[in-house]
């Protein structure tokens, strides 16, 4: 699927179109379902254009995607680096096509360094927790009333019972560990529930904002991220 000049949405040569990613490295076996399923967990998506080899038309492991909101946009920039079934995808910020150039696709922003991890010391089950001060990237918008988290760039070699354990302390009550439909590996992310109507003296809300404190987190040696889940278009004030 080509880049059309409309993705562009309004912004002139050069300038940083608004909401709009560009995503590399993802797997080539992705269909359109699932890469939409994938970043829709950031948030709604507005439009999409994907890039597909010209002789087989097959996807191949890039595209462009407009969010509808600016913390859904944020949320996906926050993936950078994120592992996606044994692949490391990239994600920035688009450019508008510069004339001049002729380009035939969006111009992708220069990445700039990232500061060096500060060392945490490790704790219990493996497990080390980020500093509190650890900001939730590739968290979509937080929803009034929904309390499930995101976790991704999940050990492959963890399974429920793993993150049941980790999320214990915050009164979980479903763990979903997403798998491929035909083969059944895991495809690295999954969704914690929590209780509703505060149990054990935690409400439900603290239970929930507490596991985010968790981004961040090594477990079976990847730094987990840990960030609101987005709800279901039909979604009425209960997970």
């Amino acid at each position: 699927m080509p880049v059309t000049s409309a993705a562009a949405g309004g912004a002139q040569d050069g300038e940083f179109v608004p909401r709009r990613v560009y995503v590399g490295g993802m797997p080539y076996r992705f269909t359109e379902a699932e890469i939409r399923e994938y970043w829709g967990y950031c948030g709604e998506i507005e439009s999409m254009d994907i890039m597909t080899f010209p002789d087989t038309g097959r996807f191949r492991g890039i595209a462009f995607i407009t969010f509808a909101t600016e913390e859904a946009y944020q949320a996906a920039l926050g993936y950078d680096g994120e592992d996606c079934e044994g692949q490391r995808v990239k994600v920035q910020r688009c450019k508008a096509p510069t004339s001049v150039r002729r380009q035939a696709a969006p111009a992708i922003a220069t990445p700039t360094a990232a500061a060096p991890a500060a060392a945490i010391p490790p704790t219990q089950a493996g497990a080390s927790p980020a500093p509190p001060a650890a900001d939730a990237r590739g968290s979509a918008p937080k929803t009034p009333g929904y309390h499930v988290a995101y976790v991704g760039n999940v050990a492959y070699d963890a399974d429920e019972a793993t993150l049941q354990k980790l999320f214990e302390p915050f009164n979980v009550t479903l763990v979903r560990l997403h798998t491929d439909k035909e083969t059944g590996r895991p495809k690295g992310f999954a969704h914690v529930h929590f209780r509703r109507g505060g149990h054990g003296g935690v409400p439900d809300e603290a239970s929930l904002d507490g596991a985010l404190q968790l981004n961040g987190t090594q477990l079976m040696g990847r730094a987990i991220k840990v960030g609101y889940a987005q709800a279901k278009k039909n979604h009425s004030g209960g997970a």
